[in-house]
């Protein structure tokens, strides 16, 4: 046996290992009981109740037995939402026709009841109201 783990590159003592399952009865004794009492609670919610009742299991070994026993909850679907049929789009307030007219005044002209409009023509001044 050592030369065949030795080809194999494999550890002896994980050969001769045999994992001790009866020390997980307790644990799952304690999640069955809470299985029965609260069927829609996950892992979560259980080994929340479990450190609450004084037991001081680390949660990768309640987690090991829990999906062990198959207790995994099967996850909700994403729901999907109706299909809708939104409404047009609303037309500018503003006159199209003048809006050439806009871009052709000076900075100061420019209306201030569109909004973004002034910041948005004003390229001759990169900093409004910094010094030079």
């Amino acid at each position: 046996m050592l030369r065949g783990c030795r080809i194999l590159d494999f550890n002896r003592t994980s050969y001769a290992y045999q994992p001790d399952t009866e020390r997980d009865r307790v644990v799952r004794e304690a999640l069955l009981a809470l299985a029965d009492r609260h069927p829609r609670w996950g892992f979560r919610l259980m080994f929340d109740s479990l450190r609450r009742s004084g037991h001081g299991w680390n949660h990768k070994r309640v987690h090991r037995v829990y999906v062990a026993l198959g207790l995994s909850l099967r996850r909700k679907a994403k729901r999907r939402l109706p299909t809708r049929n939104p409404d047009p789009l609303a037309v500018p307030v503003f006159c199209q026709a003048n809006f050439p007219a806009f871009t052709m005044m000076a900075s100061r002209e420019l209306p201030r009841e569109i909004p973004g409009f002034y910041r948005r023509h004003q390229t001759h001044r990169l900093w409004v109201g910094f010094r030079y």
